[in-house]
């Protein structure tokens, strides 16, 4: 089954009425166009965002308006801009996340911290961010949390969240099948007759 978006939200494109024209001529009509910031919110429920500049952290805003199921991809850059796009899961049991590749972005106007930038350059130096092989540091990351104290699984902290290596536990994934997303079952494995 495949989505047609019912609203976009456009940051930085003026006037709003050629963007909806464009989009109803390529057939993603009719399609409401609302000229506004990313990082205000709040945001309407979406299965899919898109971030494309630098964050420092990953905002409640996206996070709360993601769906179960729903994807953040966003650059979570340092304060030399590089950094590496996080891909976060909404699952039934949190929040699953993994970098899938370096990056370098423009700053994220209103999704900056000068302290955690400063912190993510020192983590991504320590967590091998241009280690093209994809294993170790922050290859590792398996889970984001909210609001909770980090662990020893933390391979960063920021306010009020923090990235886990450990995976999230095995549980109800969207749509109802436990087990079935990001998350590793802790069933025995079934045995050969």
């Amino acid at each position: 089954m495949s989505h047609r978006p019912r609203a976009v939200n456009v940051h930085g494109h003026e006037p709003t009425g050629s963007v909806s024209r464009g989009l109803c001529a390529i057939g993603y009509g009719p399609v409401a166009v609302r000229a506004r910031t990313g990082v205000e919110g709040p945001l309407p429920e979406c299965d899919v965002l898109y971030v494309s500049a630098g964050a420092t952290a990953p905002l409640d805003v996206w996070l709360d308006a993601l769906r179960p199921g729903g994807r953040l991809l966003f650059p979570l850059t340092s304060a030399q801009g590089a950094g590496a796009m996080l891909l976060v899961t909404r699952t039934g049991n949190g929040l699953a996340a993994r970098f899938v590749c370096q990056a370098l972005f423009i700053p994220c106007a209103g999704a900056r911290d000068d302290q955690t930038a400063q912190k993510l350059l020192e983590a991504f130096k320590t967590g091998e961010l241009w280690n093209f092989q994809r294993k170790g540091g922050l290859w590792d990351v398996q889970s984001l949390h909210r609001n909770s104290q980090p662990d020893n699984t933390c391979w960063f902290a920021g306010a009020g969240w923090w990235l886990s290596t450990e995976a999230l536990d095995a549980g109800p994934e969207p749509g109802g099948v436990p087990g079935s997303g990001s998350a590793a079952s802790s069933a025995p494995a079934a045995r050969p007759a």
